[in-house]
């Protein structure tokens, strides 16, 4: 009976555990997780639940403490090893996620979930050539592991093959990747069919749900932050620094924009450290219109002055770390989702300079409704084709309110069209506003890239994705009204 009511117990805190990181309250979460690991200290689950909590609040040296110590309670539960290896993918250290895998998959050899883990973490390492052997050493494939290995296929020019592999299958992910090889063979038609029906199951999803309840709330904030940041306030916050200037740049713009290739040839050419969609403050954002019944909605905490000192003092040392910074070195917090914050930039950071990609809205929107971005707001968004364009619309309607009210020269737009016809020319300007000397020689990473652009990141520079819009014209045509208005303030004509 103890035993029993012990266990209901457990189940009563983990629930609220799991709401608490719903909420944003990490903290608490955390507190939670632990109480259940020290009654029975020789249960893993809790550890890779906190471990989770760990990266959304970004601490990724106590995120990995916990795998570690998960990893040593696993034994040979197949369970618990194909959880870490979701949790270190989750976390995007794909290394250790292939680690994972295949250590679990020792442990229990006939499991096939170990196979998609194993071509998950391949993938995104971009090792294509070693994931389509796997997938040819496997031979006939269960039906979980054809997704992922449709998507090697796709990705190693195999996609008559990889339609094959998802074809009958009429799950989300399964139509999705179906949807990004018929692109892929130019059969645009059955493309948008398939991924109208797997945004169909994804609008379904009570996440879904959840993410359309705090759009509402999002847009009429932004504005009343928006008024908040007239030019006069601006040139008045760059005044009232007093303490040393950080030498930091953000990169922004909507995903799918660029900013990819142009974090990777800033690193290369110019030798900044990037700190690439660390959610350092857009987190807080998240958090915060999350709460917002209870908080004051006059103003983001992050805008007020008493909270400046503690935050710009604990952004920089971790973004700082983030970005393996050298000393006297560039950051670059590379980060698309801050788009919707540049207000925030320019209260805490006044002296840091705001890199903006520009992209053609039609080949953005085109980008995006073939992402799966997960169930966050822009993920829900672009279940639609006029979500996809209503975000671009008010997320760059933002940007190009702000920018009118910034100091000339503290940001500089830089286009995709241009980058990737000239970038050497492109890439002299933007060195010279960022204050760095081109070096001799380009220097090569290993970062990984942590943007759902990744595959792209491993090519060399190209201009096969400009005006892509043009094979789905039908079906960008009536969103018109939407994009078009922005279009032109960014200087784009339809």
């Amino acid at each position: 009976m103890e035993s029993d009511a012990r266990q209901e117990d457990d189940v009563a805190v983990l629930t609220e555990a799991f709401h608490a990181r719903r909420r944003g309250d990490y903290q608490g979460a955390i507190e939670r997780f632990r109480k259940v690991f020290e009654r029975d200290p020789s249960n893993p689950w809790p550890l890779i639940e906190s471990a989770k909590v760990e990266f959304m609040r970004t601490d990724f040296l106590a995120m990995r403490d916990y795998l570690r110590q998960a990893e040593v309670l696993a034994g040979e539960d197949a369970e618990v090893w194909l959880a870490m290896a979701s949790a270190w993918m989750d976390c995007l250290d794909p290394e250790e996620s292939l680690r994972t895998a295949e250590l679990g998959a020792r442990a229990e050899v006939a499991d096939p979930r170990f196979l998609t883990a194993r071509l998950l973490a391949l993938e995104r390492l971009n090792r294509i050539r070693e994931a389509a052997a796997v997938v040819d050493a496997a031979g006939e494939l269960p039906p979980g592991n054809r997704v992922a290995a449709a998507r090697v296929l796709r990705r190693a020019d195999r996609a008559e093959e990889a339609r094959l592999l998802v074809a009958g299958d009429h799950s989300a992910a399964a139509l999705m990747e179906r949807a990004r090889v018929l692109d892929h063979m130019g059969k645009h038609r059955l493309a948008v069919e398939s991924l109208a029906e797997a945004k169909r199951k994804l609008a379904a999803h009570p996440e879904s749900e959840y993410e359309r309840k705090l759009a509402p709330l999002h847009r009429p904030q932004q504005q009343r932050e928006l008024g908040f940041a007239t030019a006069e306030q601006i040139v008045r916050w760059r005044e009232e620094r007093t303490d040393a200037p950080l030498r930091l740049a953000f990169l922004l713009g909507h995903p799918r924009s660029g900013t990819t290739l142009l974090e990777s040839l800033i690193e290369r050419r110019g030798g900044a450290a990037i700190a690439s969609e660390f959610p350092v403050l857009e987190g807080r954002l998240r958090l915060w219109v999350a709460d917002l019944a209870t908080r004051d909605t006059s103003i983001s905490p992050l805008l007020k002055s008493e909270n400046l000192p503690r935050l710009r003092a604990a952004y920089w040392n971790q973004i700082h770390h983030l970005a393996g910074a050298q000393e006297g070195q560039l950051v670059i917090d590379k980060n698309p989702g801050l788009t919707d914050g540049v207000q925030w930039v320019a209260k805490i950071f006044p002296e840091a300079k705001i890199l903006t990609a520009l992209r053609d809205p039609r080949d953005v929107i085109v980008s995006c409704v073939f992402q799966d971005f997960g169930f966050t707001r822009l993920g829900v968004a672009c279940l639609s084709w006029e979500g996809a364009a209503k975000s671009w619309a008010a997320t760059m309607n933002h940007w190009a309110d702000i920018r009118e009210r910034l100091p000339a020269g503290q940001w500089l737009e830089v286009r995709y069209e241009e980058l990737v016809m000239n970038p050497d020319g492109v890439m002299q300007d933007v060195l010279g506003f960022l204050g760095l000397a081109a070096l001799s020689e380009e220097t090569k990473t290993d970062r990984l890239i942590r943007t759902p652009s990744y595959p792209e990141a491993a090519n060399a520079v190209h201009s096969r994705a400009v005006a892509r819009w043009k094979d789905y014209e039908r079906w960008l045509k009536p969103l018109r009204p939407i994009i078009e208005p922005v279009m032109r303030r960014l200087g784009y004509e339809w």
